[in-house]
């Protein structure tokens, strides 16, 4: 099947990504140290730092987003399975497809927080372009637009604000107000011969309100919607325990899963063995395990808020450090893309896990 443009998975991968980390790199490869000054070279290394922090940052929004939904179905599906499994007095056969208010209001709640996870990681895919444009700026690249890429990212971030502002017991959230309306009417041209290093500390300033205004919502994003986020993540082995109790299921899963971990192959009568009279307690010390990776899917949910909410104010203090002339040190933006993509990792196994 083919996944809608909402659904696409987050293994897959980018290749514009690929032109704007080559384009970032080339351009600071072409600007020897010598022509462009400690401040453009701080800039050229921030930039290119930002733009792989943000690619990372979008992958993990996009990891978060499929194993969300994920779950969310797992949800839905044992739902009915326990409508099913009710005495038909309890609930009539003819009411097993049916839903419930409370239901619906659960899964307005799911379908507002998969919308912030996607508005997330559309931001942070426009953050990268601005990144890339910034650098072009340090380059006094001709071609750069990096007013038309702030203004892009600055409008995405709006929009995942507001859809931070939507979920419930939120509220509206401060959105980044107008910025570089002088500086728009000015031209590349000009500021490459007057002005360039002024444009470059504005855009800089520019990213850095932005940014802070992104740090604030991702917290509140964090405050209002891990806990739920968390609170589905043991759908996957509730389910097959669901489905295993109603004879549709087996535990061949579960012992692939387990062979995988210690690097041997299942007996061809491992799961009769398991589901057998005698495989009782390791049945138990089975769930045992499940629970325990549970537990480690939601520390990976609360490790990813508190990560990405460390990137963004390490960004906001580089950018303080470019626009005050101190050194930059993009070494660390870089440290923190790397915890970022490992994170990103992590969420995609867990989602593809079969525990």
């Amino acid at each position: 099947a083919v996944a809608s443009p909402g659904e696409r998975s987050a293994v897959a991968v980018r290749p514009h990504w690929l032109c704007i980390v080559f384009a970032a790199a080339a351009l600071a490869a072409c600007s020897t140290t010598a022509d462009r000054g400690a401040d453009r070279g701080a800039a050229l290394g921030l930039a290119e730092a930002g733009v792989a922090a943000s690619i990372a940052m979008s992958e993990e929004a996009a990891a978060s987003r499929t194993a969300f939904l994920d779950d969310g179905r797992r949800v839905d599906l044992l739902f009915y399975l326990g409508r099913a499994a009710a005495p038909p007095a309890a609930v009539p056969t003819g009411e097993i497809a049916r839903t419930s208010p409370a239901r619906a209001a659960n899964e307005e709640t799911r379908r507002r927080i998969a919308l912030v996870l996607l508005q997330r990681e559309q931001a942070m895919d426009a953050l990268a372009r601005a990144y890339a444009e910034l650098g072009a700026l340090a380059a006094a690249d001709p071609g750069a637009d990096v007013r038309t890429a702030v203004g892009t990212f600055t409008e995405r971030a709006n929009i995942f604000i507001a859809a931070v502002g939507a979920l419930p017991g939120v509220g509206a959230l401060p959105l980044i107000g107008s910025l570089g309306a002088t500086a728009a009417s000015e031209g590349l041209a000009l500021v490459a011969e007057r002005r360039q290093r002024e444009e470059v500390k504005r855009t800089s300033a520019e990213i850095r309100t932005a940014l802070l205004a992104v740090a604030a919502a991702v917290e509140a994003e964090r405050d209002h919607a891990a806990a739920i986020r968390q609170g589905i993540i043991g759908t996957k082995a509730s389910l097959r325990a669901a489905l295993i109790e109603a004879g549709l299921a087996d535990h061949a899963a579960t012992v692939a899963t387990v062979a995988d971990l210690s690097g041997s192959a299942p007996r061809e009568d491992a799961v009769e063995r398991l589901e057998g009279p005698r495989g009782e307690r390791l049945r138990a010390a089975l769930d045992g395990y499940q629970k325990t990776e549970q537990a480690r899917d939601a520390a990976v949910v609360a490790a990813a808020y508190e990560t990405l909410i460390a990137a963004l104010r390490a960004l906001v203090d580089e950018h303080r450090k470019l626009e005050a002339d101190a050194p930059v040190d993009a070494t660390l933006i870089r440290l923190w893309a790397a915890r970022i993509e490992e994170i990103a990792g992590r969420l995609r196994a867990a989602g593809h896990a079969g525990g």
